[in-house]
């Protein structure tokens, strides 16, 4: 009888333990789980500190090889929308109303041969001023486990002067990069020979861009950010918002195409409140723009 009572409470004991075991593992994969659901932001520990982008001399950026083999993400999503490649749990670590923008620290990329993938080091003074201005707003956090949206300081204004591939794979090396999601992309001249794109080339996977040129079928509504192409040469200029204008749009390009120029002179035509500027005489001189052989005018003054 004892025997049998014996065997009985060791069973039990066996089978609390193995119930203990099970809690504690199922325990431990809740709690995997929940880290890896909720914001980062939410779930580690505050204390670490963070030191602000330090801006004051990109010359000294870090040197970093890019291996040959190093995979890319896909082209832009052509179907991205803010519903479907946008992490909204990564946003509101600071209240409903305020976005939080993480800016990617400086890296001087090259190839495996040593060739920079962007030709303007450390970076053009227009991307300059855009970082500059992010990283000074009220925006700006230096915590990237907190932000909403990560900013890529590879200057990506001008296709031109990017190596595309090299670039592409600089992007799969953020640590943050996740092919894409939540990452903003600047971009102000894209395209290139012979296609001439309206977006910009890179590989960017689920990545938003924030550029000039698109049109009806690259750009992504409610996903990218369309913004006017900008001049240099009109940033000293005060204008006197009070005068009276002359006209409602000027084209001043001097690169347009061919069959662009022709349907703008043609709504010109007719529409006096349109003034279509071209060049004067060759070679071309920057400065001055004209209508035909009459009329000539100083740029960007006009």
């Amino acid at each position: 009888m004892g025997s049998k009572h014996f065997t009985a409470l060791s069973g039990y004991k066996r089978f609390f333990i193995g119930l203990f075991a099970v809690l504690i593992v199922s325990f431990l994969a809740i709690v995997s789980g929940l880290v890896n659901l909720f914001p980062r932001g939410l779930v580690y520990s505050k204390t670490t500190t963070y030191d602000p982008l330090d801006l004051s001399d990109p010359t000294r950026s870090p040197r970093v090889v890019i291996p040959s083999d190093t995979p890319v993400s896909s082209g832009p999503n052509p179907k991205c929308t803010y519903y479907d490649c946008f992490n909204v749990y990564k946003c509101g670590h600071k209240g409903a109303g305020k976005i939080l923008v993480y800016v990617y620290p400086l890296k001087y990329y090259v190839s495996d041969k040593g060739v920079p993938i962007v030709g303007s080091h450390p970076m053009s003074r227009e991307f300059y001023s855009l970082l500059s201005t992010i990283v000074e707003s009220r925006y700006y956090t230096p915590n990237p486990e907190e932000a909403c949206v990560f900013v890529v300081s590879i200057d990506t204004l001008n296709q031109n002067r990017i190596k595309i591939k090299e670039a592409s794979q600089a992007l799969t090396l953020l640590p943050f990069w996740s092919n894409g999601d939540n990452h903003l992309i600047f971009n102000m001249v894209a395209g290139a020979a012979p296609e001439y794109n309206t977006v910009v080339d890179l590989a960017i996977g689920n990545a938003m861009v924030a550029g000039a040129g698109f049109d009806s079928w690259s750009y992504r509504v409610s996903f990218d950010v369309s913004l006017p192409l900008f001049s240099t040469k009109a940033v000293p200029l005060r204008a006197d918002s009070n005068t009276k204008r002359k006209w409602l749009i000027i084209s001043s390009q001097l690169n347009i195409n061919s069959e662009y120029t022709s349907e703008l002179l043609e709504l010109a035509s007719d529409h006096s409140e349109l003034l279509v500027l071209q060049p004067c005489e060759t070679p071309v001189n920057k400065s001055v723009r004209c209508v035909g052989q009459s009329r000539t005018y100083f740029y960007p003054q006009v």
